[in-house]
C-alpha cells in the first residue's frame, strides 16, 4: 500500500491509503506482453522493410542492367521500362531513354551517311579503273608503265578504303546467336595459303605452329576478316625477305593465336 498523511489540525490527520497491486500487475502485464510481442514486431517490421526498399530499388537495377547490357552490347535500341508511379526515377529513366534514342539516331544516320557515300565512290572509281586498265596498254615507254602501275596501285588501295568503309556501315553488334562451332585451325591455315601470293612476290618466309582440330564458336565471316587483316599487314608492313610465324595453341580454358614478323613494328605510344 501506499499511505500519505494530511494534517488537518493539531489534533487531526487525514489520511489516505491506496493499494499497489492492480499497478504493479498492469505494468508486470504490459512488460511481459512487450517482451513476447517486441521479437514478432521487430520480424515483421524488419521483413516488411526489406520488400519495400527491394521494391523500392526495383526501377534502378532496371535502369543499372539496361544500362549494362547496352554497354556490353552496343545495342541502343534498347530501353529502359518505366514504372507506373511518375516519381523521380521514373522521370531518370524516361530521361535515359530520351537519350538513348538521341544517340541510336545519331548513330543511324552516320551509318546511312557513309554508306551513301560508299555507293556513291564505287561507282566513279571503277570508271576510272577500268579507264587506266585502257590507258595501260597504250604506253609504250617502260617510264610511263611504272608511273600508270603506281597509279593503279593507289586506286586498288581507294577501292579497299572504300569497300572496308561500306563493309564497316553495315556491320552491327555481333550477335551470339549468329555464332556456330567452326574449326579454327582449318580457318587460320586457309587464310595463310590465301597469302602466297603476296608472300612471293616480297620473298617472306611464312611457317606455322598450328594445333589440329581447335573448335571454338564464333561468327566465322567476322573471325575470317580479322586474321585476313592482321596477316595481310604483316605482309605489307615487312622487310623484303622477312619471315612471319603464326601459331595456335590451347593454353588452360582458351586457345592463343599468335601472328609475329620482322617488320616495322608499332610505336610504343600506338599500341593502344
Amino acid at each position: 500500500f501506499i499511505i500519505y498523511d494530511v494534517p488537518i489540525d493539531n489534533i487531526h490527520t487525514l489520511r489516505g491509503i491506496q493499494s499497489t497491486t492492480v499497478q504493479v500487475n498492469v505494468v508486470s502485464g504490459i512488460i511481459e506482453a512487450l517482451i513476447i510481442i517486441s521479437p514478432i514486431l521487430i520480424f515483421i517490421s524488419g521483413v516488411g522493410g526489406y520488400f519495400i526498399i527491394k521494391r523500392s530499388f526495383k526501377p534502378i537495377r532496371a535502369l543499372y542492367e539496361t544500362a549494362e547490357i547496352i554497354k556490353d552490347q552496343q545495342d541502343y535500341s534498347r530501353r529502359v521500362p518505366l514504372s507506373r508511379s511518375k516519381d523521380e526515377i521514373y522521370k531518370m529513366a524516361d530521361m535515359m531513354n530520351q537519350m538513348f534514342a538521341s544517340i541510336e539516331a545519331n548513330i543511324e544516320r552516320e551509318k546511312q551517311f557513309t554508306s551513301n557515300v560508299s555507293h556513291e565512290l564505287r561507282t566513279p572509281l571503277a570508271v576510272l579503273k577500268a579507264q587506266l586498265e585502257y590507258l595501260q596498254t597504250k604506253l609504250k615507254t617502260k617510264t610511263q608503265q611504272e608511273d600508270m602501275n603506281d597509279i593503279m596501285k593507289q586506286m586498288t588501295y581507294i577501292e579497299t578504303l572504300v569497300e572496308q568503309i561500306l563493309w564497316l556501315s553495315k556491320s552491327e553488334t555481333i550477335d551470339p546467336k549468329t555464332f556456330e562451332v567452326i574449326n579454327l585451325s582449318e580457318v587460320i591455315q586457309t587464310i595463310v595459303e590465301t597469302q602466297s601470293l603476296d608472300l612471293r612476290e616480297k620473298s617472306i618466309q611464312l611457317d606455322t605452329d598450328i594445333m589440329p582440330k581447335a573448335y571454338i564458336k564464333a561468327n566465322e565471316v567476322s573471325l575470317i576478316r580479322v586474321f585476313q587483316n592482321i596477316l595481310s599487314n604483316a605482309i605489307k608492313y615487312n622487310k623484303p625477305e622477312g619471315h612471319i610465324h603464326v601459331s595456335l595453341k590451347h593454353h588452360d580454358d582458351h586457345y592463343v593465336c599468335k601472328i609475329s614478323d620482322t617488320g616495322i613494328g608499332i610505336e610504343e605510344d600506338k599500341l593502344a
